[in-house]
């Protein structure tokens, strides 16, 4: 698939598992310059609404109208929401580019222009969110009664992660200006579902292991007694523990990214249209 062009229908080749996992760490610690300036403007518009909603009364319009009306506090949680979603959108396409286009192309920057792409990235999160909770609310509505709950949790975690995968393909196309979508994900990804689901779970792992580590009074409280009280941690583990599932989930983008070229054989145009 080059730059542009019609992608094919099926994927041109087996995804490599273990070396597509060791390459996105590898992209992770050779590009950790990059994490800077990928971050800086999601966390300039995060923190902007943050201020809003703080200096301008708007939480406490919404908790009065709350009382009388559930749907006021709804519209903010949501709103809430979709500021966050297009925040890291913004770092997933940055990232995505980097990884797709190397240094030279795909240098992050501070400040840049909204451009197409983004709104297309946000757009097909939404929409690939939306898929996936219906998709996990029908599992759970039909496995409810007939499984144990531990057994329905796996399963129902299986169903999110595969359908995840399916899609994924759209996020580095999209990044990089393709006319890609997600009917295109769905055929490319065909036969490389357990490869695509394996990887991620492996570029997940530390993320995982890390949660588990820091929650383990709560996670041996849950697993004896069915409840679990959350210890307030303090804030340099809190800190810690936010940049390290930061930079974990930019390793995931670049397997993303990696697993989308491998797959689809695409290539970039010379030059790709600037962040």
């Amino acid at each position: 698939m080059t730059h542009s062009s019609t992608p094919p229908e099926e994927a041109v080749t087996s995804l490599p598992i273990i070396a597509s996992v060791k390459e996105s760490y590898r992209l992770l610690f050779s590009n950790l310059w990059a994490v800077p300036a990928a971050v800086f403007l999601p966390v300039l518009i995060y923190f902007l609404w943050y201020l809003l909603l703080h200096t301008t009364g708007i939480l406490a319009v919404f908790a009065g109208s709350g009382r009388s009306n559930p749907l006021a506090g709804f519209f903010l949680l949501f709103l809430a929401f979709a500021v966050q979603a297009f925040a890291m959108s913004l770092l997933y396409v940055a990232w995505h580019r980097l990884t797709l286009l190397g240094p030279e192309h795909g240098r992050p920057r501070f400040l840049y222009a909204i451009r197409r792409r983004h709104w297309r990235f946000f757009a097909n999160a939404l929409l690939v969110l939306t898929i996936v909770i219906i998709a996990v609310f029908l599992t759970v509505l039909l496995l409810t009664t007939i499984m144990p709950p531990a057994v329905m949790a796996f399963l129902v975690s299986i169903v999110y992660i595969a359908l995840l995968v399916k899609f994924a393909f759209v996020f580095p196309a999209i990044a990089v200006d393709e006319n890609y979508g997600l009917l295109n994900a769905w055929k490319q990804s065909r036969g490389q579902e357990l490869r695509l689901v394996a990887g991620f779970v492996l570029c997940f792992l530390p993320a995982f292991a890390l949660y588990f580590l820091v929650n383990w009074d709560a996670v041996v409280q849950l697993a004896t007694s069915g409840q679990a009280q959350v210890t307030p941690r303090p804030f340099w583990l809190e800190a810690f523990v936010t940049v390290f599932s930061l930079l974990n989930g930019l390793a995931v983008v670049s397997y993303l990214s990696i697993a989308f070229k491998t797959c689809s054989g695409w290539v970039p145009a010379a030059p790709p249209v600037p962040e």
